[in-house]
């Protein structure tokens, strides 16, 4: 697969969670891009401990100046989130030197 191929997402979808793991599975990609905290990269494969689902990643980020409240995101996971899929497909096919990666910013 030599050009981008970019998939529309609905959140908590089993519809687009089983397209994803689909796509993922037979085009092969050498990335998979999913939506999450790019600050949580370094500890990815702590998601692939034996967790039961759901799970979610928090991520939180307090001003330096401490005169503003901090901000927070959940990043949820079920078995019928395509993220979840996506990361469990992308992992399955790490002999691919597929690289799997949170595309968005933290909390930040």
């Amino acid at each position: 697969m030599s050009e981008p191929l970019i998939v529309g997402i609905r959140h908590h979808s089993p519809a687009c969670a089983r397209l994803v793991k689909s796509l993922i599975e037979s085009q092969r990609p050498r990335y998979v891009l999913i939506e999450g905290p790019a600050d949580f990269n370094d500890r990815v494969d702590e998601l692939f401990l034996a967790h039961q689902l759901p799970v979610a990643i928090y991520s939180y980020c307090q001003y330096q100046d401490g005169a503003a409240p901090g901000r927070g995101a959940w990043t949820p996971f079920a078995e019928f989130s395509p993220e979840w899929q996506a990361l469990q497909a992308a992992r399955r096919h790490s002999g691919t030197n597929l690289l799997h990666r949170f595309a968005l910013l933290g909390a930040e």
